[in-house]
This record gives structure tokens, sequence and C-alpha cells, in this order.
């Protein structure tokens, strides 16, 4: 079974094409900034790290999910999920997860120099994934199994924007996850894999990798495959 990280499979909302060239192995061109940025994710981690967590056994921790009234952080990046969907293994990794009652809050920091801009919605889908995985797949905490300890909760997703020199907040975003919406990006990517393995590769053809393109010259622009894509509107 083939595997795609969460973070790249949220491209559907980005642009479909660049999705198809992650899939297909073409050779990518990051910006500086995607360096920058993981490098502040890093000390990001590095300062929560710092905090004070109170260690507690399996039990505990079930019981303290089961309980409406709770409220519990997890350390940063200790939550892994994952899911399967189309014959793919979707992988990923939470910035922070937070308990408040009887809510889930995923929140994902993302460090930028113009603003989440164009990659508003591949955030969206990207943490509405991360909420897939919680309610319906597999997770763990600190690498310990923890099945389907989170499906019975709500779920709550925050974006933090920052920025990638300062890491000053610049925009909070909040929304609550859509299972129905959510569902329709997943049939969306199925679509795309299924019609890619008519031609025994996710190479495409032109034809449909006009289709696919956003032609949107922002999105062009920031794109890691803009140096070998055949369809950027510049």
């Amino acid at each position: 079974m083939d595997s795609i990280a969460i973070s790249k499979f949220a491209d559907i909302r980005f642009c479909e094409l660049k999705l198809l060239h992650h899939l297909s192995g073409k050779p990518s061109s990051f910006h500086p900034c995607v360096l920058q940025g993981s490098q502040q994710h890093a000390m990001s981690a590095s300062e929560d790290a710092e905090k004070e967590y109170e260690s507690t056994d399996e039990q505990k921790l079930l019981d303290a999910l089961a309980d409406p009234n709770s409220k519990i952080e997890f350390p940063s990046e200790s939550v892994q999920v994952s899911f399967i969907s189309s014959d793919f293994l979707f992988r990923g990794r939470l910035d922070k997860l937070v308990k408040i009652h009887d809510t889930l809050v995923v929140v994902d920091e993302k460090f930028t120099r113009r603003g989440i801009g164009c990659f508003r919605d591949k955030y969206v889908a990207q943490l509405s994934a991360y909420c897939h995985g919680l309610s319906k797949g597999q997770v763990k905490i600190c690498g310990v199994p923890l099945g389907k300890a989170f499906s019975n909760l709500k779920l709550s997703c925050w974006i933090v924007e920052r920025d990638i020199q300062t890491r000053k907040p610049l925009e909070k975003i909040l929304f609550d996850f859509d299972q129905e919406e959510f569902n329709k990006h997943l049939s969306r990517f199925g679509e795309i894999v299924s019609s890619s393995k008519k031609e025994k590769s996710f190479l495409s053809s032109t034809a449909e990798e006009r289709s696919l393109a956003c032609n949107d010259m922002e999105k062009c622009a920031a794109c890691e495959y803009r140096l070998c894509c055949g369809q950027r509107s510049y």
C-alpha cells in the first residue's frame, strides 16, 4: 500500500496538478522560506518541550479523554494520525492537540512572509484530514497506539499564522471540522488516482494536466514544482 503525507494530500485544495506531480515523483524545488519555516516549527517544539507535562499511564489518559469536563494539552508534535482511503495510507503529525471539555482542538502554526493567502484552502484541508484521522483512523500519542479514543469528541481547528522572521502572530483562523465536506476531498482524490492508474502511471497526459492545473499565477509562483510544470500560468 502506498502512503502519502497529509500535508501533501492537502494540495488537492491548492492545485490538483501539484498533487499529481508529487504522486508521480517529479523533482521539486523549494523556496528558501520552506527551510526557514521548518526551523521556526522546530523552535516552537523546543519551547513547548520546556513546559512541565504530567506523565500518566494509558488507562488514566483514556479515562481523562472520556471525561466531558477534562482539559488536556498534549506535547507539541506528540500526536500522530493515520487512515486508509483509495488504497493509500494517509499519515500526519499534529503541531498541537488540545482537549477542552467535549471538544478536540487541532492547532497548526503557519509561518509566512506574505500572509496565508492562496494557501488557505490547503491548510483547511490539511487540518480537516487530521480531524478525520482522529475520528475515523488510528491515533498514536508519543508512539503509543490509542485506537479510537478520540472518536466521540467534537472536532475544531485553529490555524495560527505567524511572521516567518519575528514569529509575531498575524492572523488566527478558527473553524469546525466538516466531515461531509472533507469526504468530497477524499472522493476527488480517489478520482484523480483512479484516472491516473488507468494509464499505469501518475504521469498524466498533457490534456489531463491542463484540466487539473489551477491557472492561478500566485499559486504557480509559490509552488515547488514551478520549474518543471508545463502548465504554470506565467
